[in-house]
């Protein structure tokens, strides 16, 4: 069984490919979130997985507390992994999601980082990665799953993942801030090339934005995933003044 957690698609693509190689189920947490369905239950040899993207270095906080309710039958003690998608360093991901399971009595047996085309463009200094850049990083993607699914298939533990530097610095003194102050939807706005076409609406996988009179408005319970700003058809959305002349991301081939 592996819970996803996608914005703008690449955990997605990793996590619909696993599930394929391992032939194990897709779930995903913003469904579970949006039904408040937190019981599953696990076949005797099932492994139990996590795919998600690094937000500031940890695991985005809708997930957290989603593993906070979450509750497994059937298997007391699954083989857990997780995989991580991150534009370039993860910090200390994996020791924060390692705790959380813990506290579930879970044991995490392993982890990966894998290093995909970046998305985040709500700061100065961040946008999205070069064309260059976006195909080298697809491009050595096919490997590096391959490598992954060997090590689930045979159940082996250990972790394979790149914290960067100061990890302990950007996870547990910047990701707190980050949470606090940038996790936000005020800033959202659209500009002229809006048309009302309500997309933005029918893709937030929380359900946060309603057009109103053909203009999109944010509720109040954003996860930061960005879905909205990239998926804009006409790159109508903005993130304050932060996102101008900046680019949008149109996810991996098959999203």
């Amino acid at each position: 069984m592996i819970f996803y957690f996608t914005g703008t698609g690449n955990s997605a693509y990793i996590a619909s490919f696993l599930a394929t190689q391992t032939q194990e189920s897709l779930l995903s947490i913003f469904d579970a979130w949006k039904k408040h369905q937190w019981t599953y239950t696990l076949r005797p040899d099932e492994r139990l997985g996590f795919v998600f993207p690094v937000y500031a270095w940890g695991p985005p906080a809708l997930l957290m507390e989603c593993i906070r309710k979450l509750t497994i039958l059937g298997n007391e003690h699954p083989y857990c992994y997780l995989v991580c998608t991150c534009g370039d360093d993860c910090g200390c991901t994996h020791h924060i999601f390692q705790k959380a399971l813990y506290e579930k009595g879970w044991d995490l047996a392993s982890g990966f980082s894998v290093t995909m085309p970046n998305t985040y463009v709500c700061l100065p200094g961040f946008d999205i990665d070069d064309p260059q850049t976006t195909q080298q990083k697809l491009k050595a993607l096919p490997q590096r799953l391959t490598g992954i699914v060997h090590t689930l298939l045979k159940r082996e533990h250990g972790f394979d993942v790149y914290p960067g530097k100061f990890p302990r610095m950007k996870s547990y003194i910047l990701r707190p801030l980050f949470n606090l102050f940038l996790v936000t939807d005020r800033p959202f706005h659209t500009n002229k090339a809006c048309n009302g076409c309500s997309l933005c609406e029918r893709i937030c996988p929380m359900g946060n934005i309603q057009v109103i009179q053909g203009t999109p408005h944010w509720k109040g319970q954003c996860t930061g995933c960005l879905r909205c700003y990239h998926k804009c058809p006409h790159h109508a959305i903005e993130f304050g003044k932060q996102t101008k002349k900046k680019g949008q991301y149109s996810g991996p081939p098959s999203t």
